[in-house]
């Protein structure tokens, strides 16, 4: 933007000078290498092109540059004998789960049109659970179609407030879920990072291992990362929820906490893909873990961006 910016300014100014005497001048344009100016008669458009070029050479000797850094900077090494875990991943899962909006084709079963959905909403002050129909229509895929086709699907939900995610297959009665400002800031903690987080009495612990460094803002590299659970009671071993060894340009990250299945107990949707083009929606049950664990992975739904 800042480029394009340059160039507008050194035009406008040109072609102004140009108009209002036949005697070219120097006219100063702040750019990012060092330029010899030469007062002289030269057609515009040759004048325009060759800033062009000048400017197009600083982003590239720019680009340059950061590439150099990134190749000197020392990445996280592998453990080689690290292994991913993605828990019951080829299991039959008991839901389906899916979001609202717009998808490729081949990424949502058709039977889904057929299934009662129940939907985890957010208004001003609450989440709450409501049952919903929800509208599958073809759509326009940008990545796939060419012009006239509609191989994608579009998914809806007819409701004034905002749809966070759905579930089939799994009945419940409309209610009020808990107050939002509670889990407005969650973030899934980073390598030798813990959150914990008070429900009903009960106090638990999510805390992560592994390697970690910062790329700059609220970004990190990220290497050889375990997700677990614990409380404080201490009555059950830690549980592992995720593993995986490094990633794309991409966080684990809570899209959702709140009590789901009505048991007294947190339920948690986690995206946790590694690869910044790729979703991969996890929900996590209390009422249906077995009697050593915290949470059963209940359903799992993946995307990719194109």
């Amino acid at each position: 933007m800042y480029h394009k910016l340059l160039i507008i300014v050194f035009l406008f100014s040109f072609f102004s000078c140009e108009n209002k005497q036949k005697t070219s001048e120097v006219v100063s344009v702040p750019i990012a290498v060092s330029v010899v100016k030469e007062e002289k008669h030269m057609d515009s458009n040759v004048a325009a092109q060759e800033i062009i070029e000048i400017i197009e050479d600083s982003a590239q000797i720019e680009e340059e540059v950061v590439e150099e850094v990134m190749k000197e900077r020392k990445r996280l090494e592998i453990d080689s004998n690290f292994v991913d875990y993605y828990p019951e991943r080829h299991a039959n899962y008991f839901f389906n789960l899916i979001e609202a909006g717009s998808y490729h084709g081949d990424e949502l079963d058709k039977s889904y049109a057929n299934k009662q959905w129940v939907g985890v909403f957010a208004d001003s002050s609450n989440y709450y659970l409501k049952n919903v129909d929800v509208a599958f229509e073809k759509d326009i895929d940008p990545v796939m179609d060419l012009e006239g086709d509609s191989s994608g699907v579009k998914v809806s939900v007819i409701e004034k407030d905002d749809c966070l995610f759905l579930f089939s297959d799994f009945p419940l009665e409309d209610r009020t879920l808990h107050s939002i400002d509670s889990l407005k800031d969650l973030v899934c903690p980073l390598p030798g990072d813990s959150t914990i987080l008070n429900y009903n009495n009960t106090k638990i612990k999510l805390y992560a291992t592994g390697d970690k460094q910062l790329l700059g803002g609220d970004f990190y590299e990220i290497a050889n990362y375990r997700l677990f659970i614990d409380n404080e009671s201490k009555t059950k071993t830690p549980q592992l929820l995720f593993a995986c060894a490094s990633f794309n340009d991409a966080m684990p990250d809570i899209l959702w906490v709140g009590d789901i299945d009505n048991d007294g107990k947190l339920d948690f949707l986690f995206d946790l893909s590694s690869h910044y083009n790729a979703t991969s929606l996890n929900l996590f049950l209390s009422s249906l873990a077995d009697k050593n664990e915290f949470l059963k992975i209940v359903a799992f739904f993946e995307t990719v961006g194109c």
